[in-house]
């Protein structure tokens, strides 16, 4: 990456509505990380980017170790389904000086390029976004594409969610925040127990599992492929023994039989998880009527697959992407035939959500004070 051909002053943020978004996330024993997310625009080619702040000099004090690894690992990865990293961006306190102490820098973003969406914002617009199933079975190829690139690369992405895939109007998807992703090791004991977003989280890692494999992103990528036609998480709980029931009456008994080696997990013993019999993913699914979805033997048994209880019976990446229903019509839509749709992602539609409430308690205020009066 060239150092010198991208520094923050060759960006000028656009006004507040350029924010997509915020969060953090952090490992064992380290600070937490601020991972402010802003459109940007180079002010030489006017070419439409995300920033991605790493490191501001007011709240930390020294550059977060999971962002040095997120910057090495994605040097090393090219490929269409993957969010890329076009370079580095410094801001600096004294821009007129010529001497750069380490000292003296004020940001860091990393630069990706800017797409349009990411996947809970369009979920979220239930009335102006609708998808068919091929524009579904066009995302989903794209999604276990990125994921087999990943995994064939001995890669573990550790948070697979609707916020982190990212889609552009010209239909092509991205996998994006590797803050979490880590190497398959051969010979590593455990890896941090209790990562991946509650929602997503199979149930060897909600019952404290430390040694884990690729199959807990493909556990949610089957989540997301169900939200998808659901319009709303498959399993979404409060807290992680509501997450625990809810997967446990999905895919249950859980046993030695179904998860070998749960009796040993750190949480196991605090829920009678045998006596718990689930539905099953097919019949569950099948029950909530939805079309596309309930209706379609090859999708159940997709995703079915992909929520295997038994993380060495999950289906594989590379295996789900070569899946009859991927080749079954109606097929794949192209980049083409998808629609383009107003820029949509969680931080600015849940804002949007959050101003209207407040309009309607506003609005709702006003009429009993009239009503008083």
């Amino acid at each position: 990456m060239g150092a010198r051909r991208w520094t923050a002053l060759s960006f000028r943020k656009l006004w507040a509505k350029g924010r997509l978004g915020t969060g953090s996330n952090s490992g064992p024993g380290e600070m937490t990380v601020c991972r402010e997310v802003w459109r940007a625009k180079q002010n030489s080619s006017g070419k439409l980017v995300a920033l991605k702040r790493l490191f501001d000099s007011e709240k930390q004090e020294g550059f977060p170790m999971t962002s040095l690894r997120e910057i090495r690992l994605l040097r090393g990865l090219q490929h269409p389904n993957i969010a890329s990293l076009l370079d580095m961006a410094v801001k600096w306190r004294d821009t007129e000086s010529r001497l750069k102490l380490p000292c003296e820098v004020e940001h860091v973003y990393m630069v990706f390029p800017f797409m349009d969406h990411d996947l809970v914002g369009l979920l979220e617009r239930k009335e102006a976004v609708t998808f068919t199933v091929p524009q579904i079975k066009c995302y989903l190829q794209q999604l276990f594409a990125g994921l087999a690139y990943l995994h064939g690369r001995g890669i573990i992405h550790r948070d697979m969610k609707g916020a982190n895939v990212l889609i552009n109007n010209r239909g092509e998807l991205k996998i994006t925040d590797f803050g979490l992703a880590r190497p398959l090791e051969d010979n590593r004991q455990h890896y941090t127990p209790g990562l991946v977003t509650r929602w997503y989280r199979p149930l060897e890692l909600l019952l404290g599992a430390k040694r884990y494999d690729a199959a807990i992103d493909v556990w949610g990528a089957g989540c997301i492929a169900a939200e998808l036609f659901l319009r709303k998480p498959l399993l979404g709980a409060e807290t992680d023994v509501e997450q625990i029931r809810l997967v446990a009456e999905l895919v249950g008994p859980v046993d030695e039989g179904s998860l070998p080696g749960c009796t040993q997990l750190p949480d196991y013993a605090k829920l009678d998880l045998g006596s718990v019999v689930g539905r099953g993913v097919v019949r569950h699914l099948q029950g909530l009527r939805v079309p596309g979805l309930s209706d379609d033997p090859l999708l159940l048994d997709l995703i079915a697959r992909c929520l295997e209880l038994n993380p060495a019976r999950r289906l594989k990446a590379e295996a789900a992407l070569r899946h009859e229903w991927f080749r079954a019509e109606p097929l794949p839509a192209t980049g083409a035939e998808l629609p383009s749709f107003p820029s949509s992602h969680e931080y600015t539609v849940f804002k949007e959500h959050a101003a209207a409430r407040k309009r309607a308690a506003a609005a709702e205020g006003m009429d009993r004070s009239r009503g008083m009066n």
